[in-house]
């Protein structure tokens, strides 16, 4: 007999634009048998901001509402119609999709017009669950270029050449006077 702890397997899958986590239950309980519980949209908001790193006022900014409305979501306020399929399906999204870029920079690029319309604007337009997570899908793909970190310095540059560069710009100047 084992005695390295257990680990729980579980699945997050959207069943009818809702979000369930699936988790195989014990062994010891009856292994047929499996909890499914679905995430409240508090859970679903914090999963949500802690991808994207963003304060409640940025989710606020992303959802195009006020801060009152994000903390009254937390306190169990129910959002409008068709505002909780669309934090539904962006947490879905961004736990099904493997990134290449470091997901905390899209606060900075998501008010971008590309193609006529920003990652926001996508968000917060009518259109239904499946067609809004493919318009979410390639608004990220369009912004993937944008929201990777600036390079960094080539490590063959240092001051001392930097210096003597900027010599060069200076006598070249006082040359063409």
């Amino acid at each position: 007999m084992s005695t390295a702890p257990q680990m729980k397997q579980a699945a997050i899958f959207l069943i009818d634009g809702h979000p369930f986590l699936l988790s195989a239950a014990n062994e010891a309980e009856s292994p047929a048998v499996a909890e499914v519980e679905k995430l409240g949209f508090a859970d679903q908001l914090n999963e949500i901001k802690d991808f994207l790193g963003l304060t409640v006022t940025q989710l606020a900014e992303l959802f195009k509402v006020t801060r009152k409305t994000v903390y009254d979501w937390y306190d169990g306020a129910d959002p409008r119609a068709g505002m909780g399929a669309r934090i539904e399906t962006l947490n879905h999204l961004l736990h099904s999709l493997a990134f290449e870029v470091d997901m905390k920079r899209l606060k900075q690029v998501w008010n971008l017009p590309i193609n006529g319309e920003s990652f926001i604007d996508a968000v917060n337009s009518t259109i239904d669950h499946y067609d809004l997570k493919a318009a979410l899908e390639r608004k990220l793909e369009e912004l993937a270029p944008r929201m990777v970190p600036p390079a960094c310095k080539p490590s063959g540059i240092t001051s001392a050449s930097r210096m003597s560069d900027l010599g060069e710009i200076i006598r070249d100047s006082d040359v063409s006077r």
